[in-house]
Order: C-alpha cells, then sequence, then structure tokens
C-alpha cells in the first residue's frame, strides 16, 4: 500500500437546516466534489446553534442591528482541488443560495490522502 498526499481547499461554512440542501445542491453544480475515486463527498453536521450581533450598520437576515442572534445552523463541510479561480467560482456558487447577506465561509488549504494498492 501507499498513501499519496495531494494539496487541496477545505471549506466550511454555516447554514441554516431548511437552506442545506440547496446549497449543497449549487456546490456539486460547480463542482462534482471529488475525493478519490468518490463524487459527492461532503459532511453535514446535525443543527448546532450559530450567534451573532451585527454592527450598527448591519442589515441581518434575522434579527436587528446590535442584537445577539442565536439561530439552528448546519456545518457543512467539503474539499476541492484546483485552481484559485475555480475555488472561487464554487464559492461563488455557494454564497448565490445562500440565505445570509455575508455568509461565514472558511477555506484552508490542506493535505488530503490517497490510498493506492489496498486490497
Amino acid at each position: 500500500m501507499r498513501i499519496e498526499l495531494k494539496q487541496a481547499f477545505r471549506i466550511v461554512t454555516f447554514i441554516p437546516p431548511d437552506d442545506a440542501q440547496k446549497v449543497v445542491e449549487a456546490v456539486m453544480g460547480a463542482d462534482p466534489l471529488r475525493y478519490g475515486q468518490y463524487t459527492q463527498v461532503y459532511w453535514q453536521s446535525t443543527p448546532g446553534t450559530e450567534h451573532y450581533r451585527g454592527d450598527k450598520d448591519a442589515v441581518p437576515a434575522e434579527g436587528k442591528p446590535e442584537e445577539v442572534v442565536a439561530l439552528p445552523s448546519v456545518r457543512l463541510e467539503f474539499s476541492l482541488s484546483g485552481s484559485l479561480e475555480h475555488v472561487q467560482d464554487v464559492l461563488m456558487a455557494l454564497a448565490a443560495k445562500h440565505p445570509c447577506k455575508e455568509p461565514v465561509i472558511l477555506v484552508q488549504p490542506v493535505l488530503e490522502t490517497r490510498t493506492y494498492d489496498k486490497k
């Protein structure tokens, strides 16, 4: 068996549970979410709680400026390979379907493993 390391980007975002599927579909419309010999590879958490407080000039989707808001949210995680331009295209597709005006989207360069000759 051998293991190779591949450069990729790990994307994490937080979405209201009712909007998660449409965001996933938008992302998969821009990239098949391939990991080795598999496609549509992503991780989605069970609902948790997201907290935020908008500045006085903010126009939050929920709540009012300078008010603390706590909403149900799921964490969506997936990997992308390819150029920065491709990653930006996928992020644009994600943001277009995300209900928040300024969605939290984290992008981190990572190394992923690929396993070969395993029987």
